[in-house]
This record gives structure tokens, C-alpha cells and sequence, in this order.
């Protein structure tokens, strides 16, 4: 049986991100399947030593663009791009993230027997109308064959602003290893991951932790991931005196391991397209909090169920409801019990047959 040749194009499969782990993650499954010979396209690489384990059978094609900038690459990316394949190639592009779309069009369009797949792993209000996001998603949206968003109300979003009729809604999927764990009812730690940036909201985190600490002696509060605000985050927790129960764990290559650690998970961002942070701790069993952001919490979370949604930026409120799980051993049991309840569409199995009806 001839296999069906998958091509992802990525910024940067070697880094630590959920990007890459997830591209790598659905590339594996696929491989395992028999049916697809799949190679990740990386239009840069910074680190020799990838960050996740490549699959086996997977093939990795370096561009040669050690520090790859959309802004400043974007013409050499698809010079690059178009260097590879050539005209007659029947195959399927995957491009990761709707910005990449531009410089893969550049480079690919020649490739006419090709389909095209942009994946869009942030939500249809993210980056600006005329900039490369913008840009990629109307792209996607007249000349791909599917757009892929993450979440039912993304998707929701592309139908009503850009009338799309292309788009199609895949969840990621949860990971296969991780399992619902034992909840331990008797923790006194609060978990947050994610990259230390700005939209990531960790200094919103800081004014919840100081609300909750005022009141609270006794438990700590564990970050865990790295990036451009360490420092600014790091003099923020000494400006409020957190320096005893905020914690930054930097990077931890067997976080789903920790899960079981904690008491409930708080996510606090700007905005996302499907978290898989958010996605691992339901999975393996912990409440969740978190704010109303675009998108990922109104199709995970059911709101005083499993954890709860709290209105964008109510710092206030996030407080009253950190205090009231820490206060109440028997509502987080009870949160827990459910954590996973909404994960079905989730599991690899279905994540992977949508994603090959469309390949």
C-alpha cells in the first residue's frame, strides 16, 4: 500500500513548546498507523538536541535559518520552502500556526498536486488583522483545503467573522501516558504552568497570590516554565513579599509525574487556542481554575463541576475562588471526581480519525 506523504512546516520543532510537542505527539500516532510517511519541515534550529524525542520513522528537514523571525525570514523561508519540493509532489502540507501560512505559500504553491492544512494554534483573535496571523487565516480560509481550529468556539468565530465554510475543529489530543491519578486531598500546593511571556498573564497570578497569601499562611504556590519575564516575574514576587510562597520551578521535563502533587491547577492567561497544560492537569485529575480567555475553558471546564470560569481579569474574584478550594477539602474531592469529564473528544483515538479524514 502506497503511503500518504504528510510534510509539517514548524518554526521550530527542537524547543520546548506545546507546538512542538504536539505536532510531534499526532506525527507519531500517524506514523504507527502504517499509512503515512510523515517528515516535520523545521524552518529553524536553534538547539542541536531536540527538546521531545522525535518518533521513530519521522524525518526531520533543517531549513537553514538558525534564529527564525517571521518578520525578518519570511521571504528566505519560502525561497527555502520552495528549494525542497518539487512541482510534482502529491502530497499534504500541514502548517503549524496560522502565521507560518504566508511564507508557506510563498515557497509551496508551485507544488500544485499538494494539499494544504493550516493549523491554527491560537485563537481567530490573536495578532492583528494585517499582520502575518491575519493575513495566514484569510489565506487558509480562500486557498487551503481546511483550517484546523482547536476549539468549538474558535471555530464558531471563523464562521461568524470570516464566513468560512473550510474550517474544521480538532481538539488536541490528550496525551496517551497520562492517567488519572489518585487525587491527594491533603495537598497544600496550587500548580501553574506555562512559558514565562506576557500573555501568559503570570503577573495578573501575582496579584491573585498576594490577595490569597494575605489571608492564607500555609500553602505555596508553584510555577513551573521559563521564558523572557523570569526576571521581571522573579523582581515582582520580592516587590510583593512572595518570596516564601511563590515558587519558580523553571522547566520540568516529567511535569504530568507532579500532577499528583497538587491540590488544583490555576490557569491565568491572555489567551490561548487549546491548552495542553489545561488539558493534562484535567486529565490527570485536578480541578481547574481559570479565566473566561479566548479560547479553551468554555470546552474543557463546566463551570462549578469540575473546577470554574471566572470573568476575564477579576482578580477579585479569582481570589474568592482560589480561597474557597483552599478552604474546602470536600468541594475539591468532589471537583476532582469530575476533572476529566468533558475529555472524551480528546482521547487519541478520535482526535486521530478526524485528523485523517481530512489528510
Amino acid at each position: 500500500m502506497k503511503k500518504k506523504k504528510v510534510y509539517y512546516i514548524i518554526d521550530d520543532i527542537y524547543n520546548g513548546g506545546g507546538i512542538a510537542r504536539v505536532t510531534l505527539l499526532i506525527a507519531g500516532e500517524l506514523i504507527k498507523t502504517g499509512r503515512y510517511d510523515v517528515s516535520i519541515v523545521s524552518m529553524s534550529r536553534p538547539l542541536e538536541t531536540p527538546y521531545y524525542k522525535i518518533p521513530d520513522g519521522c524525518r526531520v528537514i533543517d531549513l537553514p535559518l538558525k534564529d527564525f523571525s517571521i518578520r525578518k525570514d519570511f521571504i528566505r523561508a519560502g525561497i527555502g520552502l520552495r528549494r525542497l519540493f518539487p512541482l510534482d509532489l502529491e502530497c499534504t502540507f500541514v502548517i503549524d500556526d496560522v502565521g507560518h501560512n504566508v511564507p508557506a505559500w510563498i515557497g509551496l504553491r508551485h507544488c500544485r498536486k499538494a494539499s494544504f492544512i493550516s493549523w491554527s494554534h491560537t485563537n481567530f483573535f490573536n495578532g492583528s488583522k494585517y499582520g502575518f496571523s491575519g493575513v495566514g487565516k484569510r489565506l487558509a480560509v480562500k486557498r487551503f483545503k481546511y483550517l484546523v481550529a482547536l476549539t468549538k468556539e474558535d471555530r464558531g468565530y471563523y464562521k461568524k467573522i470570516l464566513n468560512a465554510d473550510n474550517v474544521i475543529q480538532i481538539y488536541n489530543p490528550k496525551d496517551p501516558s497520562i492517567q488519572k491519578q489518585k487525587y491527594h486531598a491533603g495537598s497544600k500546593r496550587i500548580i501553574t504552568c506555562g512559558r514565562l511571556s506576557r500573555e501568559k498573564g503570570f503577573d495578573i497570578l501575582l496579584q491573585v497570590a498576594q490577595g490569597v497569601f494575605e489571608k492564607v499562611k500555609d500553602w505555596q504556590w508553584d510555577i513551573y516554565g521559563d521564558g523572557p519575564e523570569y526576571t521581571a516575574i522573579r523582581q515582582r514576587i520580592k516587590e510583593y513579599g512572595l518570596e516564601e510562597k511563590v515558587n519558580l520551578m523553571g522547566y520540568h521535563k516529567d511535569i504530568l509525574r507532579l500532577y499528583q502533587d497538587y491540590a488544583f491547577y490555576v490557569f491565568i492567561s491572555r489567551g490561548e487556542g487549546c491548552p495542553m497544560a489545561m488539558i493534562e492537569a484535567l486529565s490527570a485529575g485536578l480541578p481547574m481554575l481559570s479565566f473566561d480567555f479566548k479560547c479553551g475553558p468554555k470546552d474543557l471546564i463546566v463551570d462549578g463541576v469540575n473546577g470554574y470560569i471566572i470573568k476575564n481579569w477579576d482578580v477579585d474574584e479569582m481570589v474568592d475562588k482560589v480561597l474557597k478550594l483552599i478552604m474546602d477539602q470536600k468541594l475539591r474531592c468532589e471537583l476532582a471526581e469530575h476533572a476529566d469529564m468533558n475529555l472524551s473528544e480528546l482521547e487519541m483515538s478520535y482526535v486521530l480519525d478526524k485528523w485523517e479524514s481530512i489528510l
